[in-house]
């Protein structure tokens, strides 16, 4: 079951948030498998910085979890002041320098559909962007029952 987690907008490392919240589900019973977080939020637009998604990267890569991004709302970004930052993007760059790196193309994950940013709410067309030879694997036997899939 998902445990939602509140992260501070203010903090720029995460690990200790992470570290209690995983605790708090192991001791529930319910180890962690994943993170999942919505950048940009909905409904308020917040942007996580490069630094926190690092974070957030860093520390699933280091807990062996999961990291899923769904950036779904990645073109609204109305403040010409705001700078999106795409979560496989930033653990591409700064996957070699953490702990777990070896495991980057296993677990981290981003989800995008066209629903949102090109105003086709009826659209029911997503992709999932993963280097997980694993998950491509398990996609591709799903696959049979899609209409389009992508491929490497």
């Amino acid at each position: 079951s998902a445990i939602p987690v509140h992260l501070d907008p203010k903090q720029q490392d995460y690990s200790s948030s992470l570290d209690a919240a995983a605790a708090a589900a192991a001791a529930a019973g319910h180890p962690v498998a994943a993170v999942m977080f919505t950048h940009p939020d909905n409904p308020t637009g917040r942007l996580y910085s490069r630094k926190q998604i690092s974070s957030i990267v860093g520390w699933c890569l280091r807990s062996k979890v999961h990291c899923v991004s769904d950036e779904i709302y990645a073109n609204s970004v109305f403040s010409e002041s705001a700078q999106f930052f795409s979560t496989a993007h930033v653990a591409q760059q700064d996957a070699s320098s953490m702990e777990g790196s070896q495991h980057a193309d296993d677990l981290v994950h981003v989800v995008f559909g066209f629903s949102k940013d090109f105003c086709a709410s009826g659209l029911r067309l997503g992709c999932l962007y993963t280097k997980s030879e694993a998950l491509n694997g398990g996609l591709n036997n799903v696959s049979y029952f899609c209409r389009w899939v992508g491929r490497k």
